[in-house]
């Protein structure tokens, strides 16, 4: 039951996140993200199918002006990205690579941040055969001075 309590909150969240409540509640945003914190944990694996169409929202709450909302982020990253599998990180990878070209700085250094996740969470093996679609991009948005 908490589940789905959450899971309609997250669902809310991203339908409505140009609304004016959404925008002006701070508490909803940050309850969004530890609701979905919470669904990564385990029996997380049940949940990654739902985690592709979360990333744009959580990258984006890397942007927020509020520092809980964006330390939310932070906690639901490093929960989704301990619980993929190779499987999974083929699926995430695409949006962190689409998260390194765009034009605020905030969301190039999220996108580094769960790109950094990645590498300590995710099967080895897996990873290196990312390395070469990884590497060029990742040294490029290095080279900007907010980023590091």
């Amino acid at each position: 039951m908490l589940l789905a309590i959450i899971f309609c909150e997250i669902y809310y969240v991203s339908k409505h996140k140009n609304s004016r409540k959404y925008r002006n509640s701070a508490k909803c945003r940050e309850g969004a993200l530890l609701g979905f914190e919470c669904l990564c944990e385990p029996p997380g694996r049940l949940f990654e199918p739902y985690i592709i169409k979360m990333l744009p929202l959580l990258l984006v709450s890397f942007l927020d002006q509020v520092v809980a909302v964006r330390e939310g982020a932070e906690c639901a990253a490093r929960a989704m990205m301990s619980q993929l599998n190779a499987q999974g990180v083929k699926l995430v990878l695409p949006s962190l690579l689409k998260g390194l070209e765009d034009k605020a700085w905030r969301t190039k250094q999220s996108s580094v941040q769960l790109l950094g996740a990645m590498a300590y969470f995710a099967p080895q093996q897996q990873l290196s055969q990312c390395l070469p679609k990884i590497v060029p991009k990742l040294t490029e948005v290095l080279t900007h001075p907010k980023v590091l």
